[in-house]
Parts: structure tokens; C-alpha cells; sequence
């Protein structure tokens, strides 16, 4: 094999179905009620799987942070279901009681008015192999706080996120800095959404695809013939 036959082809985000402009004054109403909030609160938000591996417990410290040290009203949604659901809803009690909110998993359109009508996007999985989730939030036009690692890294950087490490003190401040929501970082992360839409990496992905047929030896097939298959 040639030593340059690896390559590498992204996962992608609908730029059409997720946008600022399905931001809503009453889903936001919706879930600020639901999370015991008010207009002052800082609606923070999760998407994605709730299960271990998606290191949630730093999320629930983080709120427990930002509650402790009165720094603003803070409201956690989390859009999604799996099998830390229980233990997340056992979560909000004491000071936590009524600021956590599962709403379980969402049709596509409801979760794009959500994603737009929230305030920041808080994903915590340092170990992520690309995250599809801050992604679409960077689309919906969201402040986004990821690990300073893993795959997010393939789109995510200090011009366009707010990265910090993933541990309570360095996420606590990210988030706080990330409501503050900086205009320029918002743009180009939107700009960088546009570069990850759909119809760009599947050009991408096809690209690819004629690439291998052409460095394939002669298999007798008929010329055209697809040797690989996506769907």
C-alpha cells in the first residue's frame, strides 16, 4: 500500500434544517417554565446519548458550580434518552432541584427550535470521535463548550468554541464566558458549519469512493460497476 492511502472523510451537518432562525420566544418560554426558570436564566444545553461514556457527571458538577457561586441563573436541558436517564433525573435534588430537564429524544424539527432557543451548548465528552452534536449547535448559531480533545478538535478551536478542559473548574469558567456569547466567535462558527454541510462531504465521500475504484486492480467487473455501497 501506498503510504498515503489513508483517508480521512468527516461526518457532516444539515446547514438548512438547523439555524438561528428557528430561534423561538415561545420554545424558549416552554423550557424555562419546564426547568423552573426565569427571562434572567441561561438556558444550557446537552444532545446527544445519556449514558456513561458521555461523562454527563461533569456536566452536573458544572451546574452545581455555577449554582453555588450565584454567578447567574442556570438551567440545564437535556435532549436525549439512554441508560443514565434515571440517575440524571436523580440528580436534581437539593440545590439542583427543578434546574435539570430531560426531555427525552426529539423529532428533528423540535430539536433544531430547541438547539437555536437555548443559550449555550455544553458537551462533555472528552473522548468523542467526532460529535455531530456541537456541530449542529455551531449551525443553530449556539456558543459551544467542548473538551479541548478528542474528535470535536476536527472542527472545534479557540476562534469558533469555547474549549477548556474537561474538568469542573475550566468547564465552570468556559461556560460562564460562553453566555457571554462573542459575536465574531459565533460567525465563524457558523462559517464553519457551511464547510462541514451535507452536500459538501458527501461530494467529499464520493470523491473518495471514485478515488479507491480507480486505484483498485482490474476485478473483471463492468466499468461503472459500484464496488462500494452507502446508504
Amino acid at each position: 500500500r501506498a503510504p498515503d492511502f489513508v483517508r480521512v472523510c468527516p461526518m457532516g451537518v444539515d446547514t438548512d434544517g438547523f439555524g438561528p432562525e428557528r430561534r423561538s420566544r415561545e420554545m424558549r418560554s416552554r423550557l424555562l417554565t419546564r426547568a423552573g426558570g426565569s427571562e434572567k436564566s441561561v438556558l444550557l444545553l446537552y444532545a446527544g446519548r445519556v449514558s456513561p461514556e458521555k461523562n454527563l457527571a461533569l456536566l452536573v458538577d458544572v451546574l452545581r458550580e455555577l449554582v453555588r457561586d450565584g454567578s447567574g441563573d442556570y438551567r440545564l436541558i437535556v435532549a436525549g434518552d439512554g441508560p443514565q436517564a434515571d440517575w440524571l433525573r436523580g440528580q436534581a435534588a437539593g440545590a439542583l432541584a427543578g434546574r435539570i430537564l430531560l426531555t427525552g429524544n426529539l423529532d428533528r424539527e423540535t430539536l433544531a427550535t430547541v438547539y437555536a432557543s437555548c443559550d449555550v451548548f455544553v458537551h462533555p465528552n472528552a473522548r468523542e470521535p467526532f460529535g455531530i452534536g456541537p456541530l449542529e449547535a455551531m449551525a443553530a448559531g449556539v456558543p459551544v463548550v467542548v473538551p479541548a480533545s478528542g474528535g470535536v478538535l476536527e472542527y472545534a478551536n479557540p476562534l469558533n468554541a469555547w474549549l477548556a478542559a474537561p474538568a469542573v473548574g475550566p468547564f465552570t469558567r468556559a461556560v460562564r464566558a460562553a453566555a457571554a456569547a462573542d459575536p465574531r466567535r459565533l460567525a465563524a462558527a457558523r462559517a464553519t458549519a457551511q464547510r462541514f454541510r451535507w452536500s459538501r462531504i458527501t461530494r467529499r465521500f464520493f470523491a473518495t469512493y471514485d478515488e479507491l475504484h480507480r486505484s483498485m486492480p482490474d476485478t473483471g467487473l463492468a466499468t461503472g460497476s459500484p464496488l462500494i455501497s452507502s446508504y
